[in-house]
């Protein structure tokens, strides 16, 4: 299979680690709230979990998809049949230069320093979709 049609196929992993990223910060969230007088630790659980899931898939429709889309026309737009190891990664490195603007605009002018967080979460991601892309199949 050709990388042009492989490296949209990777999105999967950004998705995922972007839930599992929100999940976490929720569970640290959570868990830094956590008093013991008045919270019972399946509370903080439960809420950091599928609070996060459902913040996720609520408030996150706003910014996931589109970002998402934007990741999959840029790398249909620019990739080839044949792409050499550094071309795959330069390509990720210039997706997620451009994804990331936004968020640390947003996480400069809206004092919202999670953005700097999904930064991080994006980064990871693009981390394991160069490792599944150059694998030797």
């Amino acid at each position: 299979m050709s990388l042009n049609f492989k490296l949209p196929k990777t999105l999967w992993i950004t998705w995922i680690s972007l839930l599992l990223g929100i999940v976490v910060l929720g569970l640290i969230g959570e868990i830094s709230d956590f008093d013991s007088e008045v919270d019972s630790i399946s509370q903080v659980l439960g809420i950091g979990i599928l609070g996060s899931i459902f913040s996720f898939f609520t408030y996150g429709i706003i910014i996931w998809p589109p970002t998402l889309i934007f990741m999959l026309v840029f790398e249909l737009a620019f990739s080839k049949k044949k792409l050499r190891y550094t071309e795959i990664k330069r390509l990720l490195m210039i997706e997620f230069i451009i994804v990331s603007i936004p968020f640390a605009i947003w996480a400069m002018t809206e004092d919202y320093l999670y953005w700097y967080y999904f930064i991080g979460v994006l980064a990871i991601s693009q981390v394991f979709r160069f490792r599944d892309l150059t694998k030797v199949q």
